[in-house]
């Protein structure tokens, strides 16, 4: 890779950060440059290597003392991408099931989770709720709406229900189905913030709810008609970068803003709140 062309990936990837003072690394940024061009004679096949990154950003740190440090990249590579929600969920979150459980994974896709012992999902084929491919395995699969779960009450000792209700037409429908084929289970879905961080909102026919959970009510709000707008994915792209930078830092760090869950035993509390502001259901 040529020596501008990775100056443009690096500040393509740092676009997040893009302002009067990022302005002002990133032509400091290109003087530096400029000098190091001189001294290697602009051979075509001069690798722009992490050591030199780091090295650029310390003579950044020297000759832009004024500007604030969260201004200037950081260009160390990750040692290891953030991880997803589904590592997070099967690696880092701590799982105490019986083996004699019963663990239904209700709109498994191509993310099962990996204690499940049995799995579902009402979308077979490829759909807009989903990017990646259904995954199934040696588990019992059963094609079924979460609205209306084709399971016998009380069927399952967990039921564990991530990143789903935000797709449905009728959530208080499968919030109540969940509670009837589950003695228990976890539920997790997008908050306000996360959404329009990562840019799903103007996704056709994707989310229509974001949640937030107080005590043991999980609280869906329908998105309104003007927030369904693109709105950029700098930060989608930061988060996924393999160089460090400020928002995975703060992404790792405040997982829970992001993201809305709840264990949950018996049962659970309910408010659903359409895009007029009106409560369209509520558990009794």
């Amino acid at each position: 890779m040529r020596l501008n062309e990775s100056l443009l990936a690096f500040y393509l990837n740092h676009s997040d950060l893009q302002s009067r003072d990022f302005s002002i690394v990133f032509n400091q940024l290109n003087v530096l440059l400029s000098s190091l061009y001189l001294r290697i004679d602009s051979s075509p096949s001069f690798i722009f290597s992490d050591q030199l990154a780091l090295s650029l950003r310390e003579a950044l740190f020297t000759s832009l003392a004024d500007i604030s440090p969260a201004v200037i990249p950081n260009l160390a590579r990750r040692t290891k991408p953030v991880q997803n929600t589904w590592e997070y969920q099967n690696h880092s979150m701590k799982w105490n099931f019986p083996a004699d459980h019963k663990i239904l994974d209700v709109g498994s896709g191509g993310w099962p989770f990996s204690y499940a012992t049995h799995l579902a999902d009402r979308f077979p084929n490829s759909t807009t709720h989903r990017t990646e491919a259904l995954k199934t395995d040696h588990r019992p699969f059963t094609v079924t709406d979460i609205e209306s779960l084709d399971f016998e009450n009380g069927a399952f000792d967990f039921v564990f229900c991530s990143h789903v209700l935000e797709h449905t037409s009728n959530p208080g429908k499968a919030m109540r189905e969940l509670m009837r084929v589950a003695a228990s289970g976890y539920i997790e879905v997008p908050t306000k913030m996360s959404d329009v961080c990562l840019n799903f909102t103007h996704l056709l026919d994707h989310h229509k709810w974001h949640g937030t959970v107080q005590d043991n009510t999980l609280v869906l709000m329908e998105w309104l008609d003007d927030e369904r707008i693109p709105r950029g994915n700098q930060l989608f792209d930061a988060l996924q970068s393999q160089y460090t930078n400020p928002f995975q830092s703060f992404f790792e760090a405040n997982r829970s803003t992001f993201f809305a869950s709840l264990h949950w035993k018996d049962s659970f509390e309910f408010i659903v709140i359409d895009k007029h502001g009106k409560i369209i259901d509520r558990s009794p």
